[in-house]
């Protein structure tokens, strides 16, 4: 990676699903004939990740562009190598326009920095909560088996009449909790995200900030660096 530019420090790999736990929620949800967790298991299976992995490939080959840098630095180095033997106005002119270019390679590589490292804390913020959802459901469906609401005896007719209902009722708080903490985990990253839009990222005005240094022949860089007269060589000694 590029020295000069952020180092991405966001996961590739997606956790996996956790089908298992899954599969205990969605029993306990049909059992109490509660659907907002079915809802919510298949958003978070199916979409909330989406396409996160790709952005990150994305922000790393903004980030790792190494073709302004390379591009500044042997301007740097003409311009050096030709001012210990060009003198005079044309050389003048020539290390002015050398100069703008070069604070216009700065001002690009702030843009694609910034592309970049928005992407990547918006990649962030998906795989973090993704992965805080993972977590979620596994403690919801580790608290539906500590209660054992799935236990056969529930669906046996005449058996457990008096703890059966009771213990439906605390499936359905740990139930409702999970919708609640699921709600508030989307909620919170979506507030994230819209935050790292608004600081500094919007793409179509990123794109209409990169500077094109003008051609030399226009009036504004000068036409003099293309005139024989104005060229003065130091002589060798």
């Amino acid at each position: 990676m590029n020295p000069a530019n952020p180092t991405l420090k966001v996961p590739v790999a997606s956790a996996p699903y956790p089908n298992d736990a899954d599969q205990i929620i969605r029993m306990a949800s049909e059992l109490v004939f509660y659907t907002d967790p079915l809802h919510l298991l298949d958003l978070i299976r199916d979409r909330l990740f989406g396409d996160a992995d790709k952005v990150v490939e994305m922000a790393h080959r903004w980030a790792e562009n190494t073709v302004i840098p390379q591009t500044k630095v042997g301007l740097q180095t003409t311009k050096d190598v030709l001012g210990s033997y060009w003198q005079g106005p044309a050389y003048t002119q020539f290390n002015a326009y050398v100069g703008n270019v070069i604070g216009n390679l700065d001002a690009n590589q702030a843009v694609m920095t910034n592309i970049a490292t928005t992407l990547g804390n918006c990649a962030q913020v998906v795989q973090s909560t993704y992965a805080s959802a993972i977590k979620l459901i596994g403690q919801c469906a580790g608290d539906l088996l500590n209660l054992g609401v799935l236990g056969a005896s529930l669906f046996v007719p005449g058996v457990d009449l008096i703890t059966g209902p009771a213990l439906l009722l605390k499936a359905m708080d740990k139930l409702d909790d999970f919708v609640k903490n699921v709600a508030t985990l989307l909620a919170d990253a979506g507030n994230q995200i819209a935050s790292y839009r608004s600081s500094g990222i919007s793409f179509a005005a990123n794109a209409n900030a990169f500077k094109v240094p003008e051609p030399i022949g226009d009036s504004n860089s000068g036409a003099v660096i293309g005139s024989a007269n104005d060229w003065h060589v130091i002589p060798n000694k």
